[in-house]
């Protein structure tokens, strides 16, 4: 699975303390997606929606998650999963 450029950017501009991420993740995403542009969003939207419809194993998301910059492991796989879930919808929110 070839992860987009695009996504890994969107991932890099999170804030890479683990307490944010864990405690405001809806305004961590939504930061990050704001900070992208509309072709950025649609990549990472498409790609988010396919791979979310395939109900991925823990194995393939992390793939994803550690495709970008940020060295946050996640304990839980349902938290990660949740994760791709939030920023996949925060993407169909207008900007």
């Amino acid at each position: 699975m070839r992860v987009p450029e695009e996504l890994k950017r969107m991932l890099g501009l999170l804030d890479c303390n683990v307490e944010h991420l864990v405690a405001f993740p809806e305004a961590l995403v939504s930061r990050a997606v704001r900070e992208s542009s509309s072709a950025e969003r649609k990549v990472v939207k498409v790609f988010l929606d396919e791979l979310l419809s395939r109900n991925p194993s823990y194995q393939e998301l992390e793939k994803v998650w550690w495709s970008g910059p940020i060295e946050i492991i996640f304990k839980d796989e349902e938290y990660l999963r949740n994760f791709f879930r939030l920023m996949r919808d925060q993407l169909d929110k207008p900007t």
